[in-house]
């Protein structure tokens, strides 16, 4: 297991088999039950799988939002809290997949993360033993067991056994002594499902409930007989074979009424008929699950008002409590596999930049102070200046005033 081997690994490379490891493969051997195959139960009363629980577009649009915000960003690798430029990255945090390219690598692991609470690395090894390349695993075809007699844990992968230290597992969300992460999906199948059930019971409403489309009544007793024949007559059925009217003998579906007979339809509005109360509360419950803003749902939460100083607030917020959640696993991760000095972070001041006028505004109270003007052009990815710039930055500046003389009294 990846993380297993990361812990005991350090930053020396070698690997410590002392009784601390010893005792940590007793604990993990004692969680059996967490060491099983991903489940492939379908939706029922209290079970959702994780395909059907995407499905549900609140939450393929949550989804969406954690990735779409995740492959925005580029990786910094820092050493000594100075930034590395190209040239000095490690190959493996600038290609970190020969079967993808970085942006995709991100979204992938992130997509792992939230759908299963699991992102699985193949870690393949260059002729230094330096990691060269990283296989993204599919975490709903991963499973994990348990080698008594080797002592460790064995990682199962489309009909192959990978031993735990080519392995890096990486866990959104872990309780103690469980060997597996857990997402959103996993944390909450039964809500889910209940969002699942009231779609499908929306789009049945008609066909399925039971619920009739109209009342045929009369002012007069009627026979159980009679009220079945004029009920096949209205519509449409022979009562003697209890097949439908050839629409030949009625092209225009003309209904005769007779007898006192009246027809009163149950009409239902479109909002009653799609249960939309019902949708957009299990809107704002996923919104609150995945940690998406409200306003990213379109969901609009009763009681509160959105406007740009706390929409600005909400992304921030979205950003530091339920992307970092993700991300960070991911930085840690590749900072344990980079040469030992180097931090790998992701840059999310993308991100976090606020208006144009409020960036100036910042620009302009930082210049001077504790900011120079290459450090501000380089936050707004801009270049340096060049030696004729800053001839003509400083051509430009006002002469500074005279100093006052001094006269004699």
């Amino acid at each position: 297991m990846g993380w297993l081997t990361e812990f005991f690994r350090g930053r020396t490379g070698s690997l410590d088999r002392t009784s601390n490891a010893a005792a940590r493969a007793v604990i993990l051997a004692t969680r059996a039950d967490d060491i099983t195959a991903p489940s492939t139960r379908s939706v029922s009363d209290q079970w959702i799988s994780e395909s059907d629980a995407i499905s549900l577009h609140d939450v393929y649009r949550a989804i969406d939002i954690i990735a779409t915000a995740a492959v925005q960003l580029s990786i910094d690798v820092e050493r000594n809290g100075q930034v590395l430029p190209d040239s000095q990255r490690p190959n493996l945090i600038k290609y970190p997949s020969v079967f993808m390219d970085q942006a995709d690598f991100i979204e992938q692991n992130v997509l792992s993360l939230v759908v299963s609470g699991n992102a699985y690395w193949r870690k393949q090894y260059g002729p230094n033993l330096e990691v060269v390349n990283l296989d993204l695993l599919n975490p709903h075809e991963v499973w994990v067991e348990w080698d008594r007699e080797k002592n460790h844990l064995v990682y199962n992968y489309r009909g192959e056994k990978i031993p735990g230290d080519q392995i890096q597992h990486i866990t959104r969300m872990k309780l103690p002594g469980a060997v597996k992460g857990l997402g959103p999906i996993q944390a909450a199948r039964q809500e889910l499902a209940g969002a699942a059930m009231t779609r499908r019971f929306a789009s049945e409403w008609f066909d399925g409930s039971g619920q009739p489309s109209g009342i045929l009544s009369s002012d007069q007793p009627l026979a159980g007989e009679e009220a079945k024949q004029y009920r096949d007559v209205w519509n449409g059925i022979d009562s003697s074979t209890g097949k439908p009217i050839d629409q030949t003998a009625n092209p225009s579906g003309i209904k005769v009424l007779g007898k006192g007979l009246s027809y009163d339809p149950i009409l239902l509005s479109p909002k009653d008929a799609q249960w939309i109360e019902a949708q957009q509360f299990d809107t704002t419950k996923i919104a609150r699950l995945f940690g998406i803003p409200a306003y990213l749902m379109l969901a609009a939460v009763e009681g509160s008002s959105m406007t740009y100083s706390n929409v600005e607030q909400a992304w921030q917020d979205f950003i530091r409590t339920t992307l970092m959640g993700y991300l960070r696993k991911i930085e840690l991760a590749l900072t344990g596999l980079v040469p030992r000095g180097q931090t790998v972070r992701f840059n999310v001041e993308t991100l976090l930049r606020s208006d144009t006028k409020s960036r100036y505004e910042a620009h302009n109270l930082s210049l001077g102070r504790w900011k120079t003007v290459d450090e501000v052009r380089k936050d707004e990815n801009m270049a340096p200046l060049t030696d004729k710039q800053r001839e003509e930055l400083k051509a430009a500046q006002p002469a500074p005033a005279p100093a006052p003389v001094e006269t004699e009294q």
